[in-house]
């Protein structure tokens, strides 16, 4: 069986940016925030700086990581779009990939447009949430994908591409950026597009109900997807095997 990993990260400069402030590398995958919490942001032996895709072939190839799906995140470096591009064009039979961009950008519409008609990119990440994304840094400026019209101007322009995807991190429950009602309205408007929620939605063992009410009011939308990462994470601290994560 092929083995594709749907949610990865390389980091050409770890410059990450989120709630937190900025990182600071350490060396060895290791990083410092401007509030002082360290972070082991990937694994020990692939790089001091930086995460790059050579790196990640290497942990892809000792894992059988047949292809893996490219992602951004605040949480890595700011600006790694064009890093992923270059990474898909030298090695297009291991890697596939999202752009991302700031709604509120300027220019956020002739961002996408280039990203996606010059540059060829059929996916892109909306990292929202408020440990890692916009909701973190835009804290007096929530606001619903379903209903900003920043993001409708994007909604509006990649509904034009049929099979385009779009995924989405949302965070946990108890964050306001978390939006699993506007994913089934923003399915139903865009039956073009598919969706991705990452990280199944953020489930916890002890609350199982929260995600089996997400998925029930996903079921009628095919459009609609989830991906498995870093579960393991969501009811931390637990080790191998993980028995949250099996629960969930």
């Amino acid at each position: 069986m092929k083995k594709i990993d749907a949610h990865a990260h390389i980091v050409k400069a770890v410059a990450g940016f989120n709630k937190k402030g900025r990182m600071t590398p350490l060396g060895n995958g290791k990083v410092i925030w401007d509030d002082g919490d360290v972070t082991q942001l990937f694994p020990e032996g692939y790089g001091d700086t930086e995460f790059t895709a050579e790196s990640f072939l290497r942990l892809m190839d000792e894992n059988g990581i047949e292809k893996s799906v490219l992602l951004q995140g605040h949480l890595h470096e700011i600006g790694r779009n064009y890093y992923t591009y270059l990474a898909i064009k030298k090695y297009p039979e291991r890697f596939i990939g999202a752009f991302s961009v700031d709604p509120y950008a300027k220019e956020a519409l002739e961002i996408a447009q280039r990203y996606v008609e010059v540059l060829g990119f059929r996916a892109i990440k909306f990292e929202i949430s408020e440990d890692g994304g916009i909701h973190g840094y835009r804290n007096t400026n929530p606001f619903r994908l379903d209903a900003d019209p920043f993001v409708t101007r994007l909604f509006n322009y990649l509904a034009n591409y049929p099979g385009f995807v779009v995924t989405v991190d949302y965070g946990n429950w108890d964050q306001i950026s978390h939006q699993p009602q506007a994913i089934a309205n923003l399915a139903k408007l865009y039956p073009n597009i598919d969706f991705v929620v990452c990280h199944l939605s953020f489930p916890h063992a002890a609350t199982p109900e929260r995600l089996k009410a997400d998925l029930s009011m996903w079921k009628e939308y095919p459009n609609i997807y989830s991906d498995l990462s870093a579960i393991q994470d969501i009811d931390r601290p637990e080790d191998y095997p993980f028995p949250n994560s099996y629960k969930n």
